[in-house]
């Protein structure tokens, strides 16, 4: 400030300084002389009384500097964009940091975990003096880790068992560790060990490093079980019991010192302790159940099949009466045997009959089958009995009677056949057996001069077999001439003798109409004894036999007839179709000498053919009450059906599963049913031996140790207490 010294000027009158600051610096004027700037001029105030002018330098602030981070948190090696705005003047901007940071320019850059404080300055220049911003703190925080997995090689385990524990992920080079959330677990390292049954939760951590923060994993629950129990089988000493029976349970195998319990899954059946009583008929399931202890889960054993079954009955007989029956006839049906209350029915198994009550009836020709069953009751199974034949023929038809409307015709005339009876709706044919005859229909018509003799035949149907009527014999004589007379002489001969024949009028060729009548009787000579034989009078069916025929007389034709029974005819070839009885007969015909004649009546017996031996093998010699073999039978011939009975002993039968009901011999045999025509037969017996079973003794429960520690302490007590008393 110049003038810089003590000037003296007239009153009311002013003064001028010039003021000239430094760069950066501005003149503050104060003084009790009060003055204004115009310029570097200062100028005081109308000077009235002695004051003073003061020039003070101050710095030339600039605006205020402000500082901005961008953004105010980072990680180990990010970044912040620093900026500033205000200030003032030309002056370059520049930055200062204290902490984990770097500067480069105006990019904050952290180097480690903590707080950057950055300040910026901004340069004087010729106007503005320096000037600094507000402090800006950044926060540098380590890098977060990638996500740390932790997982277990088991997370199931039983108590004592062990899990791996392993973790992935994370980031860095910080240690990892592993700790117990919860639950019965213990911990070495990675190693988990299951100290009690329920869940253990764990988790992980990997530490921080010089960039990476610390990082936990996921948590990984490990189940702990209880030790599974080695396999619980439970045994029942007889699997086969009558109501009212007992069948003794226990077990073996299962661990550690829980008990046994026994429980009826279905059936029948009740237990009380380890005994199982049958009370009704049918299949009890059985299975038993290992508690569990502190060591062992609870455990179940097998199911068991224990079989109560009502009593058997005694052999059940059927009889049919009678066993052979004609068609729309019946047999009464009854039985003997069995036991207890049970109803009996009875059942058509095959054949053309049916059944209504006891009561058989034939409806067409074959075998029936039938069977009784007589039915379970409170204390007895059902049983069924042997299969029984009935055999069911035609029935024969009611007399036919065969006429002739003219018993003598004219050649060239007819006669009209007729018959009558019989029985059944089968067809009615007629043939000429013999003689000048020709038959169209019932039309009989004579083309010569001679006897015809004629049968008729009403075919079988559905009930009644085939028959044939009897024989009728008609006449046929020339037609009559105009007026000849016929002289015979002599009038009467036999076969073989002659008469001389003489005609008066006619031409020999019709007869006389107007003369007398001349007769002459010509018998045939009745025939020898036909007799009928045949070469086996007992044949099997299929099989055959050849009729013959001896004695008769003259040259007539021999022929064979069946006239009842289940054969066929070929010639003189017997087959037999069916078991029953044949009759036949035979008939020589007439020839010019001899009549007709018939033999006698043979009858053949047709049999069914007997079957290849059947044999019966069962599967074991013995059993044991309760247990089963299994019958099996082989042989035979045919399709019939095999069927098993137990003709002794204390055994049932299922289909060929033979059943031991109590201790004994049992004698069982085999019966193949007659079919294709072949006969029922039956097998050899086979005796089965049936022993009781050996009592399996209960288990004896043990005690656990704390029971035996009872004991023993009240033991010590007993003995004690005795000693104090003999004392005393």
């Amino acid at each position: 400030m110049s003038p810089n010294q003590v000037i003296t000027v007239l009153p009311n009158t002013q003064a001028s300084f010039s003021v000239t600051p430094n760069n950066g610096y501005i003149a503050n004027m104060t003084g009790s002389c009060g003055g204004t700037f115009s310029g570097n001029t200062y100028t005081t105030s109308t000077v009235t009384q002695d004051c003073t002018v003061i020039a003070s330098f101050v710095t030339n602030p600039q605006a205020q500097l402000n500082l901005n981070a961008s953004p105010t948190g980072i990680t180990v090696s990010s970044t912040s964009a620093l900026t500033t705005s205000g200030g003032s003047g030309t002056g370059a901007v520049s930055y200062a940091v204290s902490g984990p940071c770097t500067i480069n320019g105006s990019t904050l850059t952290g180097t480690a975990a903590g707080s950057c404080v950055v300040t910026a300055t901004k340069a004087g220049d010729v106007t503005f003096a320096p000037a600094t911003s507000n402090p800006v703190t950044v926060d540098v925080s380590l890098v977060p880790q990638s996500s740390l997995l932790l997982s277990a090689s088991n997370t199931g385990i039983i108590i004592g068992g062990t899990s791996t524990l392993s973790a992935t992920g994370g980031s860095g080079t910080g240690a990892v560790s592993y700790y117990l959330i919860s639950g019965p677990c213990s911990l070495n390292g990675a190693v988990v060990t299951g100290t009690g049954a329920g869940e253990c939760k764990l988790g992980a951590n990997k530490a921080a490093d010089a960039t990476y923060a610390l990082v936990t994993s996921n948590e990984v629950t490990i189940r702990v079980d209880l030790d599974p129990q080695a396999a619980l089988e439970l045994h029942a000493n007889k699997t086969g019991i009558l109501i009212g029976q007992t069948s003794y349970l226990s077990t073996t195998g299962g661990s550690g010192i829980g008990s046994v319990y026994y429980s009826v899954i279905d059936g029948p059946c009740t237990i009380t302790a380890s005994v199982l009583n049958g009370v009704a008929e049918g299949t009890c399931k059985v299975q038993a159940t290992k508690f569990a202890d502190l060591t062992y889960s609870q455990t179940t054993s097998n199911v068991v099949n224990v079989f109560v079954s009502l009593f058997p009955q005694n052999t059940l007989n059927l009889y049919p009466n009678p066993t052979g029956i004609a068609v729309g006839s019946i047999s009464g049906l009854s039985t003997t045997g069995g036991s207890g209350t049970g109803v009996v029915t009875y059942n058509r198994l095959s054949g053309p009959c049916s059944l209504s009550g006891n009561q058989l009836t034939g409806l067409a020709a074959g075998l029936c089958q039938v069977s009784a069953t007589k039915q379970a009751d409170s204390a007895y199974a059902a049983t069924t009995s042997r299969i029984e034949s009935v055999y069911v023929v035609l029935a024969p038809q009611a007399a036919l009677n065969l006429t002739a409307s003219n018993t003598g015709i004219a050649v060239g005339s007819t006669s009209t056949l007729s018959a009558s009876g019989g029985s059944g709706t089968g067809t009615v044919a007629y043939q000429v057996l013999s003689g000048p005859c020709t038959l169209n229909g019932a039309l009989l018509t004579g083309s010569g001069a001679g006897t015809c003799r004629v049968l008729a035949t009403k075919a079988a149907d559905g009930t009644y077999a085939q028959t044939s009527s009897n024989e009728e014999s008609v006449y046929v004589v020339l037609a009559p001439q105009p007026i000849l007379t016929l002289i015979a002489n002599p009038s009467s001969l036999n076969v073989g003798g002659t008469s001389s024949l003489s005609t008066l009028g006619a031409d020999g060729t019709y007869a006389a109409l107007s003369s007398n009548l001349v007769s002459v009787l010509v018998n045939l000579a009745p025939q020898a004894p036909l007799n009928l034989t045949a070469s086996n009078t007992s044949i099997s069916v299929g099989s055959t036999s050849t009729l013959s025929a001896s004695g008769g007389s003259g040259n007539g034709t021999v022929t064979y007839r069946v006239l009842s029974g289940p054969c066929l005819l070929n010639g003189a070839v017997l087959t037999g179709s069916g078991a029953g009885t044949c009759l036949m007969t035979a008939s020589r015909a007439a020839d010019s000498s001899y009549g007709e004649t018939t033999s006698n009546t043979v009858s053949v017996l047709v049999n069914l053919i007997p079957q290849s031996g059947l044999n019966l093998t069962i599967s074991t010699p013995s059993l044991t009450q309760g247990g089963t073999a299994t019958l099996t039978a082989t042989g035979g011939s045919g399709s019939g059906t095999v069927f098993y009975e137990v003709l002794s002993g204390p055994c049932t039968l299922n289909g060929n599963s033979l059943i031991g009901r109590g201790p004994g011999s049992c004698v069982v045999r085999a019966t193949k049913a007659q079919s294709n025509g072949y006969a029922e037969t039956t097998s050899n017996s086979v005796v089965e031996s049936v022993t009781a079973p050996t009592p399996t003794p209960a288990p004896i429960p043990t005690l656990p140790e704390w029971a035996k520690i009872t004991m023993m302490f009240l033991m010590f007590l007993t003995v004690g207490w005795y000693g104090w008393r003999l004392k005393r």
